[in-house]
């Protein structure tokens, strides 16, 4: 299996680039987007950034770690977004609460999941300036990638499944 991830920012109507004081490029538009993925700080600002791709990113590995959809009406208001849900776990030491029963059958994938947990809780963090750059999330995974294959991480579900496989490719 390969999931191929591409621009969260093909969701947008209309693209209008600027410039920032700072040089650095962003994007202004009109809420669009994928409820669940998209940046909070969007709704602020209204303004994209590559640390909103990051965001979006971040909730894309909670729903490889957890099995669960980026949101879902039927949790309470304050845990209907998944990121919203598992930063609360992740806070209370309760991460075990939200990862994917299937991933924590395996116990050696389980020091993966931790990491990527810890990965993705740092993708989603409501201040854009505390999240990582894409060269750092890169260079996580393949670290974890790396630490997983090193520690007899195996095969998932009996088939070429592994969720940091997934996250790395």
């Amino acid at each position: 299996m390969r999931i191929k991830v591409g621009d969260f920012g093909l969701s947008r109507l209309l693209v209008l680039p600027e410039t920032s004081s700072s040089g650095s490029e962003y994007v202004c538009t009109g809420p669009q987007g994928t409820p669940g993925y998209l940046d909070p700080d969007y709704h602020r600002s209204f303004r994209l950034t590559e640390k909103s791709d990051v965001y979006s990113f971040g909730v894309v590995l909670l729903e490889l770690i957890s099995g669960l959809k980026a949101v879902d009406q039927s949790r309470e208001k304050r845990e209907m977004a998944l990121a919203d849900l598992v930063v609360s776990k992740i806070q209370m030491g309760l991460l075990h609460q939200v990862v994917d029963p299937v991933l924590a059958l395996h116990e050696e994938a389980m020091n993966g999941v931790d990491a990527l947990a810890e990965l993705a809780f740092r993708c989603v963090a409501a201040d854009k300036d505390d999240r990582p750059d894409a060269k750092e999330i890169v260079e996580e995974l393949k670290r974890i990638g790396s630490c997983v294959r090193g520690g007899g991480g195996g095969d998932l579900r009996g088939s070429n499944f592994n969720v940091i496989d997934v996250a790395v490719r």
